[in-house]
């Protein structure tokens, strides 16, 4: 009777713990808040740059380049979350969330990620230097860390540039998805930058 207890309580508590499902979470690096949606900028009355763009693939750092959510625990250590990661990997979903931005605010008449038939007469190149949660202590947060420049296709002068290294401070037990709403803020803010730069280059240099 005790071997049948003991094979009962055994079976019981396998099952239990069968039981308990542990999912792996996605996150996007764009936001569906409509206040992240708007531009800081005003676009009234502003016309779309003549020409078109291409916006060429974002190249990655390598702990950062696939959809796994990197963690910096030391000033010489990265982790990486087992059950959080990104929805699509960083290179892929900053690309798209250029090409929205520049769609939404009408930067040039013509704005895709695919190649034309024709050649395009501008392109937005990138690099992703840092995409990180922090978890070094009384230094929590996040830190995004990235270039961006547009340039004549087929060209190497760079017609102009914009790079960013922002740390944003985090309380240790704020949640993952504080965090990517976060880095999606950053983008907003920066793409915007990044945009009135262009039009700006323009408007003054043509």
């Amino acid at each position: 009777m005790k071997a049948l207890g003991y094979i009962l309580l055994i079976s019981f508590l396998f099952f239990s713990c069968g039981s308990k499902k542990i999912l792996t979470k996605y996150y996007l690096l764009d936001s569906f808040n409509p206040a992240e949606n708007q531009s800081l900028t005003d676009t009234t009355g502003i016309s779309p740059i003549p020409g078109s763009v291409y916006i060429q693939k974002i190249d990655v750092v390598r702990p950062y380049d696939d959809n796994t959510i990197a963690l910096r625990m030391a000033s010489n250590e990265i982790q990486h979350y087992v059950y959080h990661k990104w929805a699509e990997r960083p290179a892929d979903g900053i690309r798209r969330y250029i090409w929205q931005e520049c769609k939404k605010n009408q930067v040039f008449e013509y704005c895709d990620i695919s190649m034309y038939q024709i050649k395009p007469d501008y392109e937005v190149t990138g690099l992703l230097e840092i995409l990180e949660r922090v978890g070094i202590e009384d230094h929590y947060g996040f830190r995004v860390k990235m270039y961006l420049d547009l340039r004549k296709t087929g060209e190497s002068q760079i017609l102009l540039a914009h790079d960013f290294d922002r740390f944003i401070p985090l309380e240790e037990s704020a949640g993952m998805n504080v965090f990517a709403a976060g880095v999606a803020h950053i983008l907003n803010e920066e793409l915007d930058t990044f945009i009135q730069k262009i039009r700006n280059y323009f408007k003054y240099n043509q």
